[in-house]
């Protein structure tokens, strides 16, 4: 297993927006993006062409805005812990994706699903935090374990890059580590942000925005997206 360390970001340039080509993008600074029933959160709109929203039909299930969660103070999502969990019919590409999330993490219990994307059993294609670090995982074969951990209670913006041979993390200001993989993965059907397919690990703590392109980006518009989600989200 081939491991790249740390790398840090000095420059990039400024965005106002994401990079173009995204699939889909949920940015919970547009108040007008998300719909609430009472201080729950039923629907996450697609801000992209392709109308991949994030939903929950039950209410105990749903993210909330009520106890007024924010992060570089926008009003955030927040995840219970226990069972909350928004999913889209948004399917994940076979083997070239770029992902970015912003979000706080609560407290850490075993596993904390952020995101993931199903297709069935033995094959979810997960990211997670895992005992305090940033992990890419296929269901049952973790591939890539990242130190330094994410710190309870602070904001971080994170991304994940995945192509056919090399699986890539940066987090903040910095790539993490990458490593050669030899797994494959089939297009998933679901993609679940809060909880995994199987009703556990739940997140605990904040989303504010996930960015998803069906591409790897280069190191350039990532490093480019990771200042433009520092500026707006005042992630580290």
């Amino acid at each position: 297993m081939a491991i790249r360390r740390s790398r840090k970001v000095a420059l990039a340039s400024e965005l106002s927006q994401p990079i173009a080509g995204y699939k889909a993008w949920h940015d919970m600074s547009d108040t007008s993006s998300y719909t609430l029933v009472g201080n729950n959160i039923s629907q996450w709109n697609d801000k992209s062409a392709n109308a991949y929203h994030l939903t929950q039909g039950t209410d105990a299930n749903r993210p909330t805005t009520g106890n007024s969660r924010k992060i570089n103070g926008i009003l955030v999502a927040e995840f219970d812990g226990t069972d909350d969990v928004l999913t889209s019919s948004m399917p994940q590409d076979d083997m070239t994706s770029t992902q970015f999330i912003v979000a706080l993490v609560d407290g850490f219990a075993n596993y904390r699903s952020l995101m993931e994307s199903s297709a069935g059993s033995g094959n979810t294609f997960r990211n997670q935090i895992t005992g305090g670090a940033l992990t890419t995982a296929k269901e049952g074969v973790i591939e890539i374990l990242i130190n330094p951990v994410v710190t309870v209670g602070v904001a971080f913006a994170a991304c994940q890059k995945l192509s056919a041979t090399f699986m890539e993390h940066w987090l903040d200001r910095e790539t993490i580590a990458g490593t050669a993989h030899s797994q494959s993965f089939t297009a998933g059907a679901t993609l679940r942000v809060g909880l995994n397919r199987s009703g556990l690990y739940p997140h605990d703590g904040l989303i504010a925005e996930i960015i998803s392109y069906p591409t790897t980006l280069s190191f350039d518009n990532i490093a480019a997206t990771m200042k433009y989600l520092r500026n707006k989200w005042g992630t580290p």
